[in-house]
C-alpha cells in the first residue's frame, strides 16, 4: 500500500514522497534524514503504535505535520491521535481523493477528520463525560499496546519481548488493566480482549 500511495502522490505536481518506512525506528531515521513537511502515519508500526511516532514527532520535530491514515473509525482512537499532535485523521474506506484533500487541508494550516469519524466524535462530545468512562477508554497508550498484543494471543513473556520491557512491568500493566476492566484475573482479561478484538486489533494497512 505504501508503494501505491507513493505512486498516487508522486503523480501530482504539488507533492513529492521523500521516504517511507514500516516501523518506528526506520520512520524516525527517515524523518531525520529527509526533514519532510508532512508525515502520513498508520496506527500499526511493527510491534508499536503510530501513536508513539506522533509523540516522537511532537517532541523531536514539532514543525513536521502528521496525518493519520487508518482502518479505524472509532472516536477514541481519533481523539487520542489528535491529542498526540495529529493534524488530521483519514479513514481508509474513504475515496482516495479524500486523502489528497486531507493532505492539502493540513498543509494549508487546517485540520481534516473523515466525516464518519467526525460524526462519532461529535456524538461522544454531546454524550458528555460519562462517555469516557468505559474500561477501554481508560487504558493508557502503553496499556493499549499490551491489550493489542493480548488480543493476538501473546503471553506476558512474548509481550515483554515485543515491547522491549520486563515481564514484571507487563504484569503490572495487566493488573491495572484488570482493575479498569472489572475482571478477576489475567485469564478473564484475555477473554475480555478477544471479545473486543474486532474493534481493537490494528491492521498494518501501509505495509
Amino acid at each position: 500500500m505504501r508503494w501505491g500511495i507513493g505512486q498516487l502522490l508522486n503523480g501530482r505536481e504539488d507533492m513529492e514522497v521523500c521516504g517511507e518506512a514500516g516501523d518506528r525506528a526506520s520512520a524516525l531515521a527517515g524523518i531525520a534524514a529527509t526533514q519532510p513537511t508532512l508525515v502520513l502515519v498508520d496506527l500499526s508500526l511493527g510491534a508499536t503504535s503510530g501513536l508513539e511516532v506522533l509523540k516522537d514527532l511532537r517532541a523531536q520535530y514539532p514543525a513536521v505535520l502528521a496525518l493519520i491514515f487508518t482502518t479505524y473509525d472509532d472516536p477514541d482512537h481519533a481523539a487520542r491521535c489528535l491529542r498526540a499532535g495529529a493534524r488530521g485523521y483519514v479513514h481508509k474506506q474513504e475515496p482516495v481523493v479524500s486523502l489528497v484533500t486531507a493532505i492539502h487541508t493540513v498543509l494549508t494550516g487546517g485540520r481534516y477528520i473523515s466525516p464518519a469519524v467526525a460524526g462519532k466524535l461529535t456524538d461522544v462530545w454531546l454524550a458528555g463525560p460519562a462517555a469516557d468512562l468505559s474500561p477501554l477508554a481508560q487504558f493508557t497508550d502503553r496499556e493499549r499496546e499490551v491489550f493489542r498484543l493480548l488480543q493476538r494471543g501473546c503471553t506476558p513473556g512474548h509481550i515483554a519481548v515485543a515491547l522491549n520491557t520486563a515481564v514484571s512491568t507487563v504484569y503490572s500493566h495487566l493488573e491495572h488493566m484488570r482493575v479498569k476492566a472489572g475482571v478477576h484475573d489475567t485469564h478473564e482479561l484475555t477473554v475480555y480482549a478477544l471479545r473486543h478484538s474486532a474493534a481493537w486489533l490494528f491492521l498494518c494497512g501501509l505495509s
